[in-house]
């Protein structure tokens, strides 16, 4: 039977490009800070396209790496201030305190880890795939210790049990030693976050050392123009290719290292000349891949430097979204030339997803990358494309304001944003004052102005269903009792219309307008969730 593996590469990138570039829109539009080009309306994958394809990702996920990925999916385009990526992800410099039931990705992946043996869950004869689901087992494990004591006992397996190549590499295959270059993504990032889980320097300093040994042995230079990464070396099932795919997971994994460095505070000192290095990595590959498409023709070969192949959805969309992440993480070496790039393939994929399912393709069959036949619609990938998504939905956030994503800016409110002194909406709801407490931001306070005026006609509210299935539902006073409107601003992730939603209500309430604005049936475990992904994303 074909297994549904290829549904999670592509809804990966598809859900990590529409997390960052959807929370982009939340901001102001146009805001036109720099000069690159932003896709044409029409060619931008909305956030029903990454919603789809995650609940996609999420129902055909059965191998280990499979549900892993696709809680890294869920977590950066739902939560993604628990991702490294986020503002503050290490407060104090530990792993942040979550309540399970508040996070889907959690809530979905917490069965599916297994709490009695060495590995996080079955292997299929892997080492390097089980502990995909380190990170979200070490969330888990914040409130319940058998999930930490699993991570722990998984981290333990890697380093002390697992096969070496000749020079020390960890294998990515249980019963031999072989190098693929998937295990990057899988297990580097569950490394890094296990150091700061254990405050161990150490660790860290390991988690490095993986990444320069794989790259020792799969690493290969491009005439000049950086280096690709062969797929496979090893005894069994060795691929010296170019596969574009493993490309985007060695990247992609590299540069989810590299944020965790940098917002680790004992590592963002004491591993600075590394983290440079783990730079240069992800460049010489993203170098060597845009060498290779100067002509930038939609998407990327199976094979990179193949023409032989066929265009390939799920490893373009990967590296578009590491271009994206590294602009935000590296704005001085990742210049304007690779968002050019990353925006071209972004809109390259956006075309390419089925409109009914949130699916990309055409999509190569990952547990066969050298079958011929690419997968069409619908047997298409959603995993890569969400990561794509996400990623260019938060590098427009950052184009708005840098300070929003990068810890060691300050904050700078745009001159022209002030606060709303008050709204008179229309005819009989005149309340003394729309004024917002001063815990809101001048970036809050432009998002809820913007909407304000739309308050008072609101008689019953629904917002778009929450993961869980909880809502928010405010009951308006207006004149017209069965005036329904729908908040449906469509450059808006629904994610954030419910945070802006509440933080309205909670505006009113706070200021205390007569007859204003009835709460007659809050979640407040959903009000508060939302209150605190707005405020990472909002608040300086």
């Amino acid at each position: 039977m074909m297994s549904h593996s290829y549904i999670i590469i592509s809804a990966v990138a598809v859900l990590a490009l529409a997390s960052i570039l959807s929370q982009y829109f939340e901001l102001t539009w146009p805001f036109p800070r720099f000069s690159e080009y932003i896709p044409a309306k029409g060619t931008r994958i909305s956030d029903g396209d990454a919603l789809k394809a995650l609940d996609y990702a999420e129902r055909l996920a059965s191998a280990s790496w499979e549900f892993g990925t696709a809680v890294e999916a869920s977590l950066e385009l739902l939560n993604p201030e628990l991702t490294v990526f986020g503002k503050t992800p290490f407060p104090a410099s530990q792993i942040p305190i979550t309540e399970v039931k508040t996070v889907r990705g959690l809530r979905y992946v917490k069965n599916h880890i297994w709490l009695n043996g060495s590995a996080l869950q079955e292997s299929f004869a892997t080492a390097g795939d089980p502990p995909a689901l380190g990170i979200p087992a070490v969330f888990i494990g914040q409130t319940l210790l058998e999930y930490r004591l699993a991570a722990d006992r998984q981290l333990k397996f890697l380093v002390q049990n697992a096969p070496r190549w000749p020079n020390g590499a960890i294998s990515h295959r249980l019963n031999y030693a072989e190098l693929w270059a998937d295990f990057v993504y899988m297990v580097p990032p569950f490394l890094a976050y296990m150091a700061v889980a254990n405050n161990d320097t150490h660790l860290m300093s390991e988690t490095i050392e993986q990444i320069r040994l794989y790259r020792e042995v799969l690493a290969v230079a491009q005439d000049s123009c950086g280096k690709l990464w062969m797929h496979i070396v090893g005894p069994k099932n060795a691929d010296y290719g170019f596969w574009s795919t493993s490309n985007g997971w060695a990247a992609a994994g590299i540069a989810r290292v590299i944020a965790t460095i940098q917002q680790w505070e004992p590592a963002s000192h004491l591993f600075t000349a590394d983290r440079s290095i783990l730079v240069g990595y992800v460049k010489e590959i993203l170098d060597a891949v845009m060498c290779i498409d100067a002509n930038n023709e939609g998407l990327l070969r199976n094979y990179i430097d193949d023409e032989t192949w066929f265009r390939e959805g799920a490893g373009t969309a990967a590296l578009a979204a590491v271009a994206f992440r590294m602009r935000i993480l590296e704005p001085q070496i990742f210049g304007h030339e690779y968002i050019d790039w990353a925006n071209q393939k972004y809109s390259a994929i956006a075309e390419r997803l089925d409109q009914r399912t949130g699916v990309l393709s055409p999509v190569v069959y990952p547990r066969n990358h050298r079958d011929r036949q690419p997968l069409l619609s619908e047997y298409g990938v959603p995993a890569s494309g969400l990561v794509l998504a996400t990623a260019f939905d938060i590098y427009k956030i950052y184009r708005t304001d840098p300070g929003l994503l990068r810890p060691s800016d300050p904050v700078s409110p745009p001159d022209s944003v002030t606060p709303p002194e008050s709204v008179t909406p229309p005819d009989s709801v005149t309340p003394q004052t729309m004024s917002l407490p001063e815990t809101l931001t001048a970036h809050r306070r432009s998002s809820l102005q913007t909407f304000s005026h739309l308050l008072p006609l609101w008689n019953t509210w629904r917002a778009p269903p929450a993961p869980d299935s909880e809502y928010l539902k405010a009951d308006c006073f207006s004149k017209d009792k069965q005036q329904r409107l729908s908040f449906a601003e469509p450059r808006i992730p629904a994610s954030l219309r419910v945070a802006l939603l509440a933080d309205a209500v909670l505006a009113i309430a706070v200021t205390g307008v007569d007859n204003a604005v009835s709460i007659s049936d809050v979640k407040l475990g959903a009000i508060n969730r939302r209150l605190h992904t707005v405020q990472s994303l909002y608040s300086g």
